[in-house]
């Protein structure tokens, strides 16, 4: 999987707000464990378990931070109060190839695979004759709730002839809405192709 970019100051309200939290969480710490120590410090042989709970509390608000942080990379980030939008899954889609003459050259059935966190996105497409791999990514949005996904990718192929060179690299645009469609460009210099996409999510 690889990062993302998203429009907006969404990641930055999340992580100044994910701060907050860890350091009002790790002064509330603080104070709860300096009222057990001083507790603690009145029985007799009870300095080992004062050390103990100033080892597991020393790291404060930044160990508090990375574990919400890697809780909202991973998990949190998809509830809706957060208005993020979650492109994983697993897609079929039917697809028609065109060459520069505009040509219709194949039709072609395939499954897109997307994995998503909030940081980082992957995006793989297999077909019987070749797979493609993303290795960047956009998500946007069009101002009426349709979200974009543009990405560029490698493709390899399992077969080579005049018409399929081995690998070459293209980019995707894939518009999510009330139905899901795309369209996809091949680099011009070895291969010359473009195409559209209809998505279904299985």
């Amino acid at each position: 999987m690889h990062g993302y970019i998203i429009d907006g100051k969404g990641r930055h309200f999340a992580i100044f707000w994910l701060t907050v939290i860890s350091v009002l969480a790790g002064v509330g710490l603080t104070y709860g464990v300096d009222l057990i120590i001083s507790k603690l410090e009145k029985i007799d042989g009870a300095q080992i378990i004062i050390l103990l709970y100033s080892a597991v509390f020393s790291f404060g608000a930044g160990a508090i931070f990375a574990i919400l942080y890697c809780l909202f990379d991973n998990i949190l980030w998809k509830f809706k109060i957060f208005r993020n939008r979650d492109l994983s899954g697993k897609y079929k889609c039917d697809g028609i190839s065109k060459d520069k003459t505009q040509k219709e050259k194949d039709c072609f059935t395939a499954t897109i695979t997307i994995k998503q966190t909030w940081t980082k996105i992957s995006i793989n497409l297999r077909t019987d004759k070749s797979h493609s791999d993303s290795f960047m990514a956009k998500i946007s949005e069009n101002g009426v709730g349709d979200i974009r996904l543009d990405y560029c990718y490698t493709n390899s192929t399992n077969q080579t002839n005049k018409d399929m060179v081995s690998m070459h690299t293209g980019t995707a645009s894939i518009i999510f809405s009330s139905e899901i469609k795309g369209k996809y460009y091949n680099q011009p210099d070895d291969r010359m192709r473009y195409g559209e996409l209809v998505l279904t999510k299985e």
